[in-house]
């Protein structure tokens, strides 16, 4: 099922949450205004009854009428014309037989118990609610009720209601066409992006403008932003990758073909065939490191973070890097040694980690003379290599770790990768790795543990 936008759920929302907000506040009006008027038409009830009470109750009842000043009569007469149940009027002795009336509603038959009630809802005739006031008259021997329909109470509260309610009526469309107009204002730097996002190149990796944007879009421009920069530092990794690859591959390749030639050239001279077949073997392993160098340097770059993360026994790790190294040491006469004073415990790759370390030992046992000594420090913070070789040209120290970096003159066969790739692998696990020369000659190179 497809799921309904989220500028429609928007204006939804908003709208019902409106609906509901006026709902409730017109349902408290309704309580509130009920009340008021409650309390004035009761009062009002009371004066009028007052002023029955005040009156010559033994002249009306002779005369068979109730009579008011003139003031009251004109009001009375006023609210009849409004409302003929405003207000109806009746006069009762003390043993509550009726007397005397308005001749309207005012003919009221009352228990003992109602009439003593103030202010109480009573079923009258017609099984209609009215409201009575009953008060003592003036001689001590009538009393008088004022009664009032709670009809006509509400009819003025729903009157209030419905005053209030045409404007909001009015009032809502626009309120929702204004939501409506806003949250598409709001969706438009969405739409933008939307937009070019879709007609942007694959390789166009530029970045969003994120400050044009509502703030609560702002982390997923951030986050595309992010991205971008992944993608980015992909593509040119892998240009530089291509460009590397193509550069050290070109004279291996071109070295294998002229040896190849020389073999098919030297005929019946065994010797000059055997010689280009020798030389042949050695540039196909010489290709076949740089190729492998390569493959590893392209898979570590890739990756942004690091995979299969375990605790490190760096002790261990050491000293099974060590007996790997230890068969090309030997050859060389190179004595391989530990020297280990504390077991840090950290996070990281321990296939990466490894071969990190083998790259460094392996350099170190590569570039030294033979007959010479390469000791691995272990502390509570770094893992140190050193060497007692002739170490590194002041002016070439900067350059250790950079791809395809070789001495000048050095005739090892090296891809000049296995310190990029060390270097690279220490960033993986946010360690720092320094080179310096050692004062009484070698070279130490420092591995800060994170």
């Amino acid at each position: 099922m497809k799921k309904a936008s989220l500028r429609f759920r928007i204006i939804l929302t908003v709208g019902i949450a409106a609906l509901v907000s006026w709902s409730v506040a017109t349902g408290i009006a309704w309580y509130r205004i009920r009340n008021e008027i409650n309390a004035i038409l009761d009062t009002q009830q009371l004066i009028f009854a007052q002023r029955l009470a005040d009156s010559d109750i033994e002249s009306m009842l002779r005369r068979g009428q109730i009579l008011f000043s003139p003031e009251i009569s004109k009001k009375l007469e006023y609210e009849r014309l409004i409302d003929k149940e405003a207000l109806a009027f009746a006069v009762f002795d003390l043993s509550f037989e009726p007397l005397l009336n308005d001749g309207l509603y005012g003919l009221m038959e009352f228990s003992g118990d109602d009439l003593l009630r103030w202010a109480s809802d009573i079923p009258l005739f017609n099984m209609n609610i009215w409201r009575i006031a009953v008060i003592g008259a003036g001689d001590g021997r009538h009393l008088i009720a004022v009664a009032q329909h709670l009809d006509y109470r509400s009819r003025i509260a729903g009157e209030l209601i419905r005053v209030q309610c045409i404007p909001w009526l009015i009032v809502y469309p626009l309120l929702i066409g204004m939501i409506a107009l806003m949250v598409n204002r709001e969706f438009k730097p969405l739409h933008t992006i939307a937009a070019g996002l879709k007609n942007r190149s694959p390789r166009d990796t530029t970045l969003l403008d994120s400050e044009t944007v509502p703030g609560e879009v702002r982390p997923f421009a951030d986050a595309l932003n992010e991205l971008f920069l992944r993608i980015s530092d992909s593509f040119s990794r892998e240009r530089r990758f291509i460009s590397d690859a193509s550069h050290e591959l070109r004279s291996p390749l071109a070295g294998l073909r002229v040896q190849a030639e020389v073999a098919s050239l030297s005929g019946n001279d065994s010797e000059a065939g055997k010689k280009a077949l020798d030389n042949l073997i050695t540039g196909i392993d010489r290709t076949s490191r740089i190729v492998e160098q390569l493959l590893v340097l392209s898979r570590i770059d890739a990756m942004s973070e690091l995979e299969e993360i375990g605790v490190i026994d760096w002790e261990r790790l050491l000293r099974s890097v060590s007996q790997d190294c230890a068969g090309a040491a030997r050859e060389k006469n190179i004595t391989l040694s530990l020297d280990i004073t504390d077991n840090p415990v950290t996070d990281g790759s321990e296939f990466l980690l490894s071969l990190m370390i083998r790259n460094i030992l392996s350099n170190a046992v590569s570039y030294i003379p033979a007959g010479r000594t390469v000791t691995v420090h272990l502390d509570n913070r770094n893992v140190i290599v050193e060497d007692d070789g002739p170490g590194v040209g002041d002016e070439f120290i900067a350059y250790l770790g950079e791809r395809f970096f070789r001495m000048p003159g050095n005739r090892q066969k090296g891809s000049g990768l296995g310190l990029s790739i060390v270097k690279r692998i220490a960033a993986l696990h946010g360690m720092d790795v320094v080179f310096m020369n050692i004062p009484s000659g070698g070279l130490r190179v420092t591995v800060a543990l994170a």
